[in-house]
């Protein structure tokens, strides 16, 4: 007995191991990102108090290690809890910075333009995560500043599960939020904005969400409490939506819902044969679907935070659901790296488990990329998963085209001058004079030898480099001597569409 098992186990290892080593394939166009989460300083920065230069040494630590990995894009909270990683004229600054709510960061600094700046210099979209009706991460009201608006608005908040909340079914919340929203989208060069799964709070058991007299208030009659609730979310995400394609239309709105929209038990027709004890429709009040048929989202990025194989809910059998009804959005698959080798269940013990979720991810064409919970687990790279998803991400990617893009590609760069010496080569270009927007992000590619063989294979992708008005520069260190080199550049907008392709361009190093 002892030795069937024995070989069991040395059978399963073997398959894990191999499965573990096998290639991903890259996609040209893939999301890969990271959520930053600031709330009770989960991510970033480690700790409130420290100085403006350790916090911004920290941050640029960290997406060093993303774009290492591979990474094109940062999900970073941005206002975790009616407060503010801004200066705000609207909310008081965050007690995860200074230590006290409401007390500017000594000396002063403004970290969310930091932050943009940082993430785009590494060619990192930014997406400012936003939770738009949690008020409070405790029922702590002496901890709060004069000004946060537990304390100015106390009739807008409902106490549920030892937090505070905005009650979403109140008019002027919703307005309230969305003035939030639009200081940001005005002040800040945000690539999205992103939202997360908290609209009303997870159920408590024993607890009422005490919003009944809002809903006795309502002008509009509703066949249930539930319907209004879901009725004040709707109309949330398309006000949300109409401000941000009216304010700065490029920008995106993305989604990351709970991973399961309803079970098949409630919706035989359109739910998932899953058992979740809580589901995105039923509990949380956000009808994602409704909004990805009405297109008011541009991207839905599902959190799929169980192991394959898991019972009630399966990853494997979500990512063929979610490809079934992701509509014309993008989908991203939200995974839990937090949870590798960081939990009870064996699956997680396993060096593969999320190498392989990553793998069944890229296998659906419907499927545009993936976002890790969160990002110090790249850095702490428990049972080797960073290593291995840098071997996965070693080709560069550009990010997913909006959906719905509109503004015109940007034309071909023109070269400039090539300096060749023997440990490097210099690539100068230059903007065509009858382009009329800016580029976003500079795409090289490398060929080795004289042939010039497109751009469609990723794997000829050498570099994807910021925009720098005042150095359009490229210097190739990993070149070899006497040995002849192609580069094509091509210029990509700000809604990622690629433009066409410059001369091809030969070069024989010394």
């Amino acid at each position: 007995m002892v030795h069937t098992m024995r070989i069991v186990l040395l059978t399963l290892t073997l398959v894990s191991i191999f499965s573990y080593s096998l290639p991903a394939q890259a996609k040209k166009h893939e999301f890969r990102g990271a959520w930053i989460a600031t709330v009770e300083n989960i991510d970033w920065p480690s700790r409130p108090g420290l100085s403006p230069e350790e916090q911004r040494s920290e941050l640029t630590a960290l997406f060093d290690q993303l774009k290492h990995v591979g990474l094109n894009a940062v999900v970073v909270q941005i206002r975790p809890a009616c407060d503010a990683f801004y200066p705000s004229a609207i909310e008081p600054w965050s007690a995860y910075l200074s230590g006290k709510q409401g007390q500017a960061p000594q000396p002063k600094y403004d970290p969310l333009d930091f932050m943009i700046q940082e993430a785009h210099r590494r060619s990192l979209e930014f997406h400012a995560w936003i939770n738009p009706f949690r008020a409070a991460n405790n029922m702590r009201r002496q901890d709060l500043s004069r000004d946060h608006v537990a304390i100015r608005h106390p009739d807008w908040i409902v106490e549920y599960g030892e937090k505070l909340y905005l009650n979403p079914g109140l008019p002027a919340v919703q307005s309230y939020v969305l003035q939030v929203m639009q200081e940001i989208l005005e002040n800040y060069d945000i690539d999205a904005i992103h939202l997360d799964d908290y609209f009303y709070p997870y159920k408590v058991s024993g607890q009422a969400f005490d919003d009944e007299a809002a809903y006795e208030a309502s002008a509009v009659r509703f066949g249930s409490i539930d319907d209004w609730r879901r009725n004040n979310i709707n109309t949330f995400i398309l006000r949300l939506h109409n401000l941000i394609k009216t304010t700065k239309p490029y920008v995106q709105l993305g989604i990351s819902p709970f991973g399961v929209w309803r079970n098949r038990d409630r919706d035989p027709v359109l739910g998932s044969a899953t058992e979740a004890g809580q589901t995105s429709y039923d509990d949380l009040y956000a009808d994602v679907l409704l909004w990805l048929d009405k297109e008011w989202i541009d991207y839905v990025a599902p959190q799929l935070y169980w192991h394959l194989g898991f019972k009630r809910v399966d990853p494997a059998l979500m990512m063929q659901w979610w490809s079934d009804h992701r509509f014309k959005a993008n989908l991203y698959i939200g995974h839990a790296i937090y949870r590798v080798g960081n939990q009870d269940e064996p699956a997680w013990k396993v060096p593969g488990e999320l190498p392989n979720q990553l793998r069944m991810a890229r296998s659906y064409q419907a499927i545009d990329g993936d976002i890790y919970f969160s990002g110090k687990w790249f850095v702490k790279n428990n049972l080797g998963v960073t290593d291995s998803l840098a071997a996965s991400y070693r080709i560069p990617a550009l990010p997913p085209v909006n959906p719905g893009a509109e503004m015109p590609a940007v034309h071909a760069p023109a070269w400039s001058k090539i300096k060749r010496k023997k440990k490097y080569v210099k690539l100068t270009w230059a903007l065509n004079g009858l382009s009329r927007y800016k580029p976003f992000y500079y795409v090289i590619y490398r060929y080795d030898g004289e042939k010039y063989l497109g751009i469609e294979d990723p794997r000829n992708i050498y570099t994807i480099t910021p925009y720098d008005d005042r150095k359009m520069e490229f210097v190739d260190r990993k070149i070899r001597r006497k040995a002849t080199y192609t580069y094509v550049i091509t210029a990509v907008n700000r809604e990622q569409v690629e433009g066409r392709p410059s001369k091809a361009l030969r070069v024989e190093t010394k």
